[in-house]
């Protein structure tokens, strides 16, 4: 049998020293499991698909990534697991995890805080007045990642 635990986690490898791996946190913890006092608490996720490829890939124990407290509450279907035996180039045995969670919201919300900023300066108005787009646009816009973001905290 095959074990995938949500506290592994298999980071794309900068090399060593470099400023890429400066601060990576990669701890995990769903809450209410032993190790939620030591780590720091989960992401909460609305679904995840869970894909496994390679040998004795049908018969992994996936009920870790199936635990309630890592998603949103009323979400019918919250992991999709889909396995192959066939193997993934040259890898006797692979795994990827596609998430919708929260992880997306601190440069959201980094980001949203420089186009205010820039849209408050004018910056590239003219630019972009010139080809069809007026002030309400971009305060629509702005709505529109703020409602998003509004939904995202309220997992």
């Amino acid at each position: 049998m095959i074990s995938l635990m949500p506290t592994l986690r298999v980071p794309p490898l900068p090399p060593p020293g470099s400023l890429l791996e400066e601060g990576m946190d990669w701890s995990v913890a769903v809450p209410g499991s032993r190790s939620s006092a030591t780590s720091r608490p989960i992401i909460r996720s609305l679904a995840n698909y869970l894909v496994l490829r390679g040998k004795d890939s049908r018969e992994a124990q996936v009920e870790e990534f199936a635990q309630p407290g890592m998603y949103a509450e009323g979400v019918a279907q919250p992991l999709v697991v889909a396995a192959q035996s066939a193997q993934f180039v040259k890898y006797e045995k692979a795994a990827a995890v596609l998430s919708n969670c929260q992880t997306f919201m601190a440069p959201t919300e980094r980001m949203l805080g420089r186009a205010y900023t820039m849209h408050a300066s004018k910056a590239y108005l003219h630019q972009y007045t010139s080809h069809g787009m007026s002030p309400g646009d971009f305060e629509e816009a702005f709505m529109r990642i703020e409602d998003t973001l509004a939904h995202y905290r309220a997992l």
